[in-house]
């Protein structure tokens, strides 16, 4: 926990680290920030950073569980839920099991299909593949030519210092087995409804997960909502700065 004021929940997503997210030169600023006039509260999610780096269940009801466990262990009755790519999907599963507890619910970058489901070419197909077969050899090496072009497909306007601090994170947050396992996960989401009206926000600047699909997002949330509550919003927004 870091900050003081109403408690804001982070739901975890891959990729992350308690400790070197507060110095990163692309998270720190956001983290910041939100301390500044909340209480927010972050976890790991399994798998990746402090917490268990071998999990044996990467399932989504796993980590719906985990976030369960987090605001549990925080004691905290009410709070704001914020998700991050694929921690959108698991901030709605968990708002839909809970909505007494989440008074505002804001989902940035999230997608109601995974990459695998949306692909529809053989191109596309092919590119997961390839990736994949890149993540099982290159992405525990010291040379990091590979995780470069990883970095570029999620920050491609990155500066020298995001880009050098991105490449060595994904080697300091999760093995390679798990990564692979976890990124399979991760594109064979097909989390499509939930019954609230949250906050979307599309990151244009990020092509592992397009706007485009956080508009299909928001459509499908919409298009499930109860009619007397109020439309979400959405918007485009840059990159990390």
């Amino acid at each position: 926990m870091i900050g003081q004021g109403p408690p804001l929940v982070k739901t975890g997503n891959w990729m992350t680290h308690l400790e070197y997210d507060l110095e990163s030169p692309i998270w720190r600023h956001l983290y910041r920030e939100l301390a500044k006039e909340h209480t927010l509260i972050r976890y790991d999610a399994r798998g990746n950073g402090l917490s268990d780096r071998t999990p044996d269940d990467i399932s989504f009801d796993a980590f719906v569980g985990d976030l369960e466990t987090v605001v549990a262990a925080a004691k905290v009755e009410r709070f704001a839920l914020l998700g991050i790519s694929q921690g959108c999907a698991v901030s709605i599963a968990y708002t839909e099991r809970h909505p007494e507890r989440v008074s505002h619910l804001v989902l940035y970058g999230g997608y109601a299909l995974g990459a695998t489901k949306r692909a529809r070419t053989a191109a596309e197909k092919e590119e997961i593949a390839a990736t994949l077969t890149l993540m099982r050899l290159g992405w525990g090496k010291e040379n990091a030519a590979f995780r470069q072009l990883f970095t570029s497909g999620f920050i491609p306007g990155a500066t020298k210092e995001q880009a050098d601090w991105f490449n060595e994170l994904q080697r300091m947050t999760v093995s390679p087995d798990v990564a692979v396992r976890l990124m399979c996960r991760r594109w064979s989401c097909t989390r499509a409804t939930t019954l609230v009206s949250p906050l979307t926000l599309g990151a244009a600047w990020q092509p592992a997960s397009p706007a485009r699909a956080s508009c299909r997002f928001k459509g499908r949330i919409i298009s499930s909502s109860r009619p007397s509550r109020p439309s979400a919003s959405s918007s485009s927004t840059p990159g990390p700065s």
